[in-house]
């Protein structure tokens, strides 16, 4: 099975762990689907030199990162929500538990992800962090 297929270069990731171990894949950001929480978009570049395509992955095929229970609601109605969850590049925590709060603590996984140390003949990209 396939978990992804970079849109321009071709290259495959059989498995979600192999496309989070790759020292190629940054996390570029997040669109969101206020209505479908788990259908928001993930986006990700492949810093690979002659490729630098950026494509999207469902939010699904992350969500059991997540170590607790997604929120329902909104918060922004109130306020409270100032929307550092939508913005994964923020390293501030949001204190207002809404349906988007789970976005930021994935996009933190993901940039924290535990990579296998790189075989000395491994590809060198310049980017060892998503």
């Amino acid at each position: 099975m396939l978990f992804k297929m970079c849109t321009k270069c071709r290259t495959e990731w059989k498995s979600r762990d192999e496309f989070l171990n790759s020292y190629d894949i940054e996390l570029l950001g997040y669109q969101a689907d206020c209505d479908q929480v788990t259908e928001g978009i993930l986006l990700f570049n492949h810093n690979v030199p002659g490729c630098e395509s950026s494509f999207g992955i469902k939010m699904r095929y992350f969500i059991d990162l997540y170590p607790g229970k997604i929120a329902s609601g909104k918060k922004d109605s109130a306020g409270a929500c100032r929307k550092i969850c939508l913005n994964i590049s923020e390293s501030a925590r949001c204190e207002a538990n809404c349906d988007q709060h789970f976005v930021a603590e994935i996009a933190s996984i993901i940039r924290n992800w535990k990579r296998p140390a790189r075989a000395k003949s491994e590809h060198v990209s310049g980017r060892d962090s998503m």
